[in-house]
């Protein structure tokens, strides 16, 4: 299980509302949840524990992987739970460090701002949900006034 699913209606490989993906939205929640979180929307990259782990081979432990909730609050809008999706932005939003900036994690338990500071990857993430929810951004949606296809020519 990796939080990167999340990303497959954003790139509109599928509907966001499709029953396989909202599916796959609450698998990648409970999979990936930490266990230790106050704060909702909060996910591991990947699985850190268990026999199917992947690991990253380093010692200590992970945080939170900052973009993945980002990636979690537009896939919720794309599969119409955008009141849900709401309401994780404003609370991940509160998240940001003294100066407004994320780290590439977050402690779940604490909320506190864990690795690489600021993190650019992390801040795309932001922009693209808060561009998702004031409904001004199309990925992952085919356009409202597309044209079908032209036949291919003949001869």
């Amino acid at each position: 299980m990796d939080a990167s699913l999340l990303m497959l209606p954003i790139i509109g490989f599928i509907d966001g509302d499709h029953p396989i993906m909202t599916r796959t939205i609450e698998a990648v929640r409970a999979q990936l949840t930490p266990h230790s979180t106050v704060h909702p929307g909060l996910l591991y990259r990947y699985r850190l524990d268990g026999p199917d782990s992947l690991g990253d081979g380093l010692a200590g432990t992970e945080g939170a992987f900052t973009i993945a909730s980002f990636w979690l609050i537009e896939a919720l809008a794309l599969a119409g739970n955008t009141r849900e999706a709401n309401e994780l932005f404003e609370t991940l939003a509160a998240l940001a460090g003294d100066l407004g900036a994320f780290a590439e994690e977050i402690d779940p338990a604490t909320g506190a701002q864990l690795g690489n500071t600021p993190q650019a990857f992390t801040h795309i993430g932001l922009i693209n949900a808060g561009l998702r929810l004031a409904g001004t951004s199309a990925k992952g949606q085919a356009p409202a006034s597309a044209a079908p296809a032209p036949a291919p020519r003949t001869g």
